[in-house]
């Protein structure tokens, strides 16, 4: 499948300004941009980070670096070297996220040249006195070191006009937002065969003005309805009319539910209604809403006695139970010449309802989650492992859902997964690697969650050789307990204020076993599940279990897909968490 191209996003403007304070909040509010980080061989400040504020290298590397042609642009500011890994930024872009570089003015002009495409916005403070003020208080220049800095500043500032956008950091929260309003969103409106489909022409249209990055998938009836040339005009984009489309993504359904940060579904009859509330994917609409991994608004729109029906009803109510955004529709005049509810709600309503999901749905930016997955292997000789049924389905729900609301995840698994964006995913094989790794992961996390199934014993010697057959008539195994990592980690101080989910696999007496373990192990919460069913739990994509909390509460998960387990999980953790 070919994943959607990112935009580049170059913020520039004069040091002490704020840019690293910006993107530091823009990317933890959207899980879909990513910083390059650039070169440089000036020294870290204090509190700066290697490799995530910059990449800090000696002068003889960078030159090597500019020899091998790795940089997009590369300059010389106060006596250092800065560059821009061209490498960095292309698989980004490729990887499908939104890039943001932070590059100094000269940098930017470089850039400009090579990729005129891109985005470019300058960050400008209220007036110099205040870019004075910040820099003094920084506290890590001389007042020489200042003053040259000053007087690269006022010349910088005259480039202002040369880029797309200028935003005045004169609040860091207003700023934050207007480089957001910048980037976008990524909006898929999924057109269905109603009278009001023609509305949805001048939706498209403010969205795209808005700043939006709009596709538009419509059904066959739709286009009875208006046509395709219509919402092209107003995006700029080519609109999807078939899952069979020639010379179009191999997969258009999955192409748009992987690319879209909110989909809208509109005007939503009694018919697409009915179909996606029983999980029919017979059309591109039907089948893009199925394979969504982002927030989905519906905004009906029918005769008013079809609004009333029952059958409908239930299947608005079953809409609501999966996440869906309902759009209440308003009463007045109707097609049919009847006056009633049941009028597409206007732009503003669907707006509204679209920003409430969008916002809703990051309820994890900013948040570190760690997740552990799958059953360890504990080996006997090079060809053989004591492990368990465990297919790391569920831990990697866990993880995929986190990353989808926007956290940083860390995914500490035995399994092969295919890549999500958003996860970082660590292959390991036996309890120890994985204890060692989940160790070096905890600072700085917010939420551990133990799915993994963790050996209980292993082999007290495994054999450098494997054993054979021929040669070995009986094979006795001396087995020791492999160490709790749960009651390991709980002791480390990294885990201090981290708020931990463990896993309890049993086959009877539920609830006293669960409540047992989390107390034993001193856990905020535990998900407790049945493994004797062979409709859920290992290898199964479904799972039914209960989740118990420290403070006593008891909430049953009834059967469903791992994926909605994990984001009901995410839900009940959620106001938990420390802020």
């Amino acid at each position: 499948m070919k994943v959607p191209q990112g935009r580049l996003f170059v913020i520039s403007g004069p040091s002490g300004v704020g840019k690293d304070a910006v993107i530091e909040k823009v990317v933890a509010a959207d899980p879909r941009v990513r910083r390059s980080v650039s070169y440089t061989t000036r020294r870290p400040r204090p509190n700066e980070r290697d490799g995530v504020d910059y990449s800090f290298v000696a002068r003889e590397e960078f030159e090597r670096l500019i020899d091998e042609g790795e940089f997009l642009e590369y300059a010389t500011y106060d006596g250092n070297l800065y560059g821009t890994s061209a490498r960095r930024v292309a698989d980004l872009e490729a990887a499908g996220y939104d890039v943001i570089l932070k590059i100094d003015v000269k940098g930017a002009e470089q850039v400009r040249k090579k990729l005129p495409g891109a985005t470019f916005v300058f960050l400008e403070p209220p007036s110099m006195q205040e870019l004075i003020r910040r820099t003094t208080k920084r506290q890590t220049e001389s007042a020489e070191d200042r003053s040259a800095r000053q007087m690269i500043a006022e010349v910088e500032m005259k480039y202002a006009s040369h880029y797309d956008h200028v935003v005045v950091n004169d609040d860091l929260d207003r700023a934050v937002e207007e480089v957001l309003e910048i980037i976008g969103i990524r909006v898929a409106m999924l057109i269905a065969g109603g009278v009001a489909a023609y509305k949805l022409v001048d939706l498209a249209s403010s969205l795209t003005q808005a700043g939006c990055d709009v596709r538009v998938a419509m059904t066959e009836s739709a286009r009875r309805f208006v046509g395709p040339a219509s919402f092209r005009g107003v995006t700029g984009n080519p609109v999807m009319t078939s899952l069979w489309s020639e010379g179009g993504e191999p997969e258009p359904h999955v192409f748009l539910g992987d690319w879209a940060q909110v989909i809208l579904l509109a005007p939503a009859t009694a018919n697409v209604i009915g179909r996606v509330a029983a999980g029919l994917s017979s059309d591109l609409v039907s089948a893009t809403l199925l394979a969504a991994r982002c927030p989905v608004v519906v905004a009906p729109a029918m005769n008013d006695a079809m609004w009333s029906k029952p059958a409908v009803e239930d299947n608005i109510t079953r809409l609501r139970q999966r996440g869906f955004v309902l759009v209440q529709p308003a009463s007045g005049h109707l097609a049919s010449g009847h006056t009633g509810e049941g009028r597409l709600a206007d732009s503003a309503a669907i707006l509204q309802a679209m920003s409430q999901a969008i916002q809703g749905r990051f309820d994890y930016a900013g948040r570190r989650v760690v997740v552990s997955a799958g059953g360890t292997r504990e080996p006997i000789d090079p060809v053989r492992f004591i492990g368990n049924y465990s297919s790391g389905k569920m831990g990697l729900a866990l993880a995929e859902a986190a990353a989808d609301r926007g956290a940083q995840v860390k995914l500490v698994t035995t399994m092969s997964h295919p890549a999500h964006r958003g996860v970082q995913e660590q292959k390991v094989e036996t309890a120890e690697e994985m204890l060692g790794e989940l160790r070096q992961d905890l600072a700085g996390a917010d939420l551990l969650v133990m799915a993994a199934a963790v050996a209980d014993f292993r082999p007290t010697t495994r054999t450098d050789h494997k054993i054979r057959r021929e040669e070995t008539p009986h094979l006795n195994l001396d087995l020791e307990p492999v160490p709790d990592l749960l009651a390991a980690l709980g002791k480390e101080h990294a885990a201090e204020g981290l708020f931990m989910v463990g896993f309890a696999a049993e086959s009877g007496d539920l609830d006293a076993r669960a409540i047992e373990k989390a107390r034993r192990k001193g856990l905020q919460a535990i998900v407790a599940n049945d493994i004797s069913r062979q409709d859920i739990g290992f290898g199964s994509d479904y799972n039914e279990g209960v989740m118990f909390f420290s403070d006593g509460s008891r909430h049953p998960l009834d059967r469903m897909t791992k994926r909605e387990m994990a984001d009901r999980i995410l839900d009940l953790v959620l106001p938990r968490l420390k802020r």
